[in-house]
C-alpha cells in the first residue's frame, strides 16, 4: 500500500506495530538521520486496509484474462485510517464501492444511480437526491424522477 497515494496517504494508513523479534530490524539509522515516515515503516510490516480500489485495481489486472468486460462488482467492507478524524469522520468504517472496469460508456453511470436509488430506498431513507458531478452528463434525479 505505500506509495500507491503518495506521502499523505502513506501517512494516513493505519499500520500495525511489529512485535517480539521482529522489532529488532527497526532502521535506527533512519531515526538517527531523523527520517520519522522510514523509521516508522521499518516498525510495521503490515497493515489494517485502508482502502478498497488498489486491491480491486490489483485483482483486476491478476485476473484480466479469465474476467469477462466490461467487469463489474459492488464491495462493501471496513477500512481503516490513522489520522485524526475530523468531527463526524471515524478511524473505523464502511467503505461502500461500486466499479465498471473495461467500458468507457457512461450508460454504466446510469446503472450506478441506479443502484444508489435502490439502496438508500431500502435503507428506509425517505427523501433523497442524487446529483451527479461529471460534465459528460449534467442531470438532476429524485427518486424517480430525471
Amino acid at each position: 500500500m505505500l506509495g500507491k497515494y503518495g506521502e499523505e496517504g502513506d501517512r494516513l494508513i493505519f499500520k500495525i506495530l511489529n512485535s517480539g523479534d521482529k522489532v529488532k530490524k527497526a532502521d535506527l539509522d533512519a531515526l538517527a538521520e531523523g527520517n520519522l515516515a522510514r523509521f516508522s515503516n521499518s516498525l510495521a510490516e503490515k497493515a489494517l486496509r485502508y482502502d478498497l480500489t488498489v486491491p480491486f485495481a490489483r485483482f483486476v489486472v491478476q485476473h484480466q484474462n479469465d474476467l469477462s468486460f466490461p467487469f463489474k462488482r459492488y464491495q462493501i467492507q471496513p477500512v481503516w485510517r490513522a489520522d485524526r478524524p475530523q468531527h463526524g469522520r471515524y478511524q473505523e468504517f464502511y467503505q461502500c464501492d461500486a466499479d465498471v472496469v473495461g467500458s468507457d460508456s457512461l450508460i454504466y453511470e446510469v446503472d450506478f444511480v441506479q443502484l444508489f436509488d435502490e439502496v438508500l430506498f431500502n435503507l428506509g431513507i425517505p427523501d433523497f437526491t442524487i446529483k451527479i458531478n461529471n460534465r459528460k452528463i449534467l442531470i438532476r434525479y429524485s427518486r424517480g424522477e430525471w
